[in-house]
Parts: C-alpha cells; structure tokens; sequence
C-alpha cells in the first residue's frame, strides 16, 4: 500500500462566519495544534499586530477553523502560516510548511465618520450620530458600546437601517463606555469606525444642580476633571487646593478640599484620556 503523505487540501475565508477554513486529508492530532504552529496576522507583519482568533478542530477531525474573536479587516491582506510540526493521528507531520496571503472581500466599503457623542463627552442622553462616506453608501449600520476598549463587554450591539442617528431606549448606567460604529448590510461590512469614548453621568443630583459661573473646569485638563459643586458640611460650595496634576495617572486620587465636605455632595470623574 502506498504512503500518502499528510497535507493542507484547500483554505477558504468566510466573511460571513468570520473564519478562515483548511481541510486536510488526514485527521489531526488535536494535541500538534498551537498558536506557535498555526499564527495569523494582518497586513504581512507576523510580528505585530497579530490576530486573535480560536482554532476550532471539526467533528470529522479533517476540517480546521480559524474563529476571528473580532471582526476581520475586510479588504486586507492577512498572511497565514502553518507549521510543519502539526501531525495527523499516525504521528506524520505535514508534508510542508503553509504560506498563504489571504484576504475576506466584502462589497461594503463606506467608512462611517462618528459624530455624537464626541470624544471623552459626559452625556445625560444617549444619543449616537453618524455619516456615512462612500461612492456606494448602504445605509445600514451596526453600533457597539461597550465597558472596555476592546469590546469583551459589550452592552449595545444593534443594527440601525434607513438612519444616522439614534437614541438608545434603555439608559446606560453611570460610568465611562465606549462605542464603534460600521456600515454592514447582510453578510458583508466595512470597517469600524475609530473607537470613541464618552461618559454617562445620571446621578439626578448632579443632572438638576444648577452650574454657576464660579463653578468652572479647566479645559487644559482632560484627564481628571473635578467639578466645582462639592460641598461642606454647613452647605457651602468648597473649592479644590489640590488634586492629580494632568497628564499623571498615580496609583490613588488624593483630593484636598479646604474644609470638611459633605460626602453626598462630592462626585468625581476620572476619564481615560487615551486607548
């Protein structure tokens, strides 16, 4: 009987599963496949930035699966590398090395601008604006908000036909979110916009307090923001002595008021100016 070597049989990509395919014609050895074995990376650079995805092993043992934890850049090149230490369930290893360029095409190519909320805002209404750029605009768009930069924790995920501007129906609690915006129709998308930020304050003491001109924020300081409309225990607005110099982002926030405060009336916000 013949020898028949171990060997990758075809790669497909699949936008619409967000995974790139390979079939073998032997089954592998679940135990040979690694992220050192098999790496995936954007624009030819397998150094960095890498992409995250799961290797999936199929039922049949010959069908492997590359599951974007993320959307892939649509229009891209990626660069696909398969090492010759992945082996089938005889102990072979592969035949060869893999080096394939492979890119997911979609027909969606607008770029969507954001517009609302503007970047670090502190909004009361939740109310998302966007444009849409492009020689062949769809009109169809998906918007994530999420807890952190890199969407694990996503609150809002919804697609918004026929508009560009929204206001979510349930309010997002206090705290700092983030969002990302991209024109999608079907199966097929274009690529995210830049990620914004912006902050959720909804604290009804703080919506109703009435800002008067001595109570003042200082524009030059974007990453902590402190609010003149702490007060003290007799009821009298305080001002700040001291407090975390911008640009600085120390191990605690230490803040000086020059009396005692009372604490209901004290919020502080502390925004990420970065990401």
């Amino acid at each position: 009987m013949a020898y028949i070597k171990f060997c990758i049989l075809t790669v497909e990509t699949s936008l619409k599963d967000q995974s790139i395919y390979l079939t073998f014609n032997k089954e592998i050895d679940q135990t040979t496949l690694s992220y050192s074995n098999i790496v995936l990376a954007l624009n030819s650079n397998y150094i960095a930035p890498l992409a995250t995805y799961d290797i999936i092993l199929g039922d049949d043992l010959k069908t492997l699966q590359l599951k974007f934890k993320d959307a892939p850049a649509v229009n891209q090149p990626y660069i696909l590398m398969i090492q010759e230490n992945i082996k089938d369930l005889e102990g072979n290893t592969l035949d060869k090395s893999l080096l394939r360029y492979l890119e997911f095409k979609s027909n969606v190519t607008s770029d969507v601008i954001p517009k609302s909320p503007a970047n670090f805002e502190i909004v009361e209404e939740q109310k998302f604006s966007w444009e849409e750029k492009g020689d062949n605009p769809v009109n169809s768009f998906r918007l994530q908000v999420s807890t952190d930069t890199g969407f694990c924790n996503i609150v809002t995920d919804i697609v918004i036909k026929d508009q560009t501007s929204i206001v979510l129906g349930t309010p997002l609690k206090s705290g700092q979110y983030f969002y990302k915006i991209r024109a999608e129709v079907d199966d097929a998308f274009g690529p995210w916009c830049e990620t914004r930020t912006f902050l959720v304050q909804q604290d009804e003491e703080y919506q109703e307090q009435d800002v008067s001109d001595d109570s003042t924020i200082d524009d030059d300081k974007e990453d902590v923001i402190v609010e003149d409309l702490v007060n003290d225990v007799k009821g009298e607005r305080l001002t700040v002595e001291d407090s975390p110099k911008s640009g600085v982002t120390p191990a605690s926030f230490l803040f000086l008021f020059s009396e005692d405060i009372d604490p209901e009336s004290l919020q502080v916000s502390v925004i990420r100016s970065d990401f």
